[in-house]
């Protein structure tokens, strides 16, 4: 059957423009998933930028369970939220935020061994013959299990002074050996925690060598963060140490 030249226009028309209008209606229809998925994602990342702020909060058993649901957070909303951090004026958040970030994907493993290894050593050793274990060998060990993967998430649980079940705080040693860990592996993004330790301490020793350790760790951003720390003292009616203060002039390694 012949066509007249109206009706192949018509079916070319038809052939060429139903498909196309086929995938705009489809377009259409899945325009409000879309949105959906936008608002929850949105909703997520505000609800773990809470818990982030509880955790910066914290500290002790409390500060525990925030870490818990930091690790255990939804993705990729949880690593959004964290990126976003790391441009907080605040250093000891940036610091935070990058612990939490290198605890993502296949580092995640080693913070979940390294919490619980610190939170109950000490309890084990209470109930062996050795009580405690040599700072230097405690960072070796560290450094041995963990390599540099979990320093600025111990940098973090330094000063959170994570608490055991059984002990008021944790041991001087352990601290020491956390320390010594930190010197050893010379990451600059460490120096936020360590500078906020000193600061806090009430030990003398333990502030030493935590200055001792920034000394040895080369962070081009260390006058910065002891500033921060300063304005912070002073809002609180503190002044800091005066070997913490005096490494805002020196020139990094």
């Amino acid at each position: 059957m012949r066509c007249n030249k109206k009706t192949r226009r018509f079916l070319v028309c038809t052939i060429v423009l139903y498909p196309l209008c086929a995938l705009l209606a489809a377009g259409c229809c899945e325009a409000p998933k879309k949105n959906t998925t936008t608002k929850l994602n949105r909703e997520v990342i505000m609800k773990m930028n809470a818990i982030f702020n509880k955790a910066l909060e914290s500290s002790g058993s409390d500060y525990l369970q925030y870490e818990q649901q930091l690790l255990d957070g939804e993705e990729p909303e949880t690593s959004q939220m964290l990126s976003q951090r790391l441009g907080d004026p605040d250093p000891m958040a940036r610091l935070t935020a990058q612990a939490f970030l290198d605890g993502k994907g296949q580092w995640t493993r080693y913070h979940r061994e390294a919490s619980e290894y610190l939170q109950y050593l000490p309890g084990r050793l209470m109930r062996s013959p050795a009580p405690n274990l040599p700072p230097l060998a405690l960072a070796r060990s560290l450094d041995s299990d963990f390599k540099d993967h979990v320093a600025n998430f111990l940098a973090v649980k330094l000063v959170k002074d994570v608490k055991e079940e059984r002990t008021e705080v944790s041991p001087k040693w352990l601290k020491q050996g956390v320390i010594l860990y930190l010197q050893q592996q010379k990451m600059p993004s460490t120096t936020a925690g360590l500078v906020r330790f000193a600061e806090e301490t009430d030990d003398p020793q333990l502030r030493d060598s935590a200055i001792d350790a920034i000394r040895s760790i080369p962070d081009p951003e260390l006058p910065g963060k002891i500033e921060a720390e300063r304005k912070r003292a002073q809002a609180q009616g503190k002044v800091l140490p005066p070997a913490l203060n005096a490494l805002r002039n020196t020139a990094p390694k």
